[in-house]
């Protein structure tokens, strides 16, 4: 089976309503393509590369694994000492947490002890000054501000409901309802 596919070109001229011709630019093409004894300086593709101390980045990577990395769903911009003010009598851990760092609404927090590391992470999204606070542990080459905050889990209770209609099958309509559910209680 033969190919029949024509070979396509591309450019500028042939895309614009311009009045300019191709023929106008054949000179500059044409010297593109030749070259000289001068050039012997290859055309850069990537800048220089920096190759990292390992043993630094191991200490940073010590620091960082004590952080989570929090996303404050508000229409209010917070500062960093309002929250750390509200976060300190709110968590009852065990240690201590700082606020190192900020971007937009993404917030990083420090933690004295893993424990408590683990346990805001799990136990969230937390509720601070009328606001969701959600909480992830930071990760190896994680960019701040690529991150997106695409779902919530959130817990969900329906209060009233008469005996009969708590069942777990009702539950799970009821949670296919507003969306994707995790788990039934």
């Amino acid at each position: 089976m033969e190919n029949h596919i024509q070979a396509r070109e591309y450019g500028w001229t042939d895309s614009s309503d311009s009045d300019f011709s191709a023929d106008l630019f054949s000179e500059e093409r044409e010297s593109d393509l030749l070259s000289s004894e001068d050039d012997e300086i290859p055309f850069a593709r990537h800048g220089p590369i920096v190759d990292p101390d390992q043993e630094e980045i191991a200490i940073q990577r010590n620091f960082w694994n004590l952080c989570a990395i929090g996303f404050l769903l508000d229409y209010r911009n917070s500062s960093v000492s309002h929250l750390q003010l509200i976060l300190d009598n709110a968590w009852r851990i065990r240690g201590t947490v700082s606020i190192v760092g900020r971007e937009s609404y993404f917030y990083v927090f420090h933690f004295g002890f893993e424990e408590d590391l683990l346990h805001i992470c799990n136990e969230g999204p937390w509720a601070v000054a009328e606001a969701l606070l959600v909480l992830e542990r930071w990760r190896p080459n994680l960019i701040l501000n690529h991150l997106q905050l695409n779902f919530i889990s959130v817990c969900v209770q329906f209060h009233g409901l008469p005996l009969e209609y708590q069942y777990p099958e009702l539950a799970e309509k009821m949670g296919h309802m507003m969306g994707l559910h995790e788990r039934v209680d």
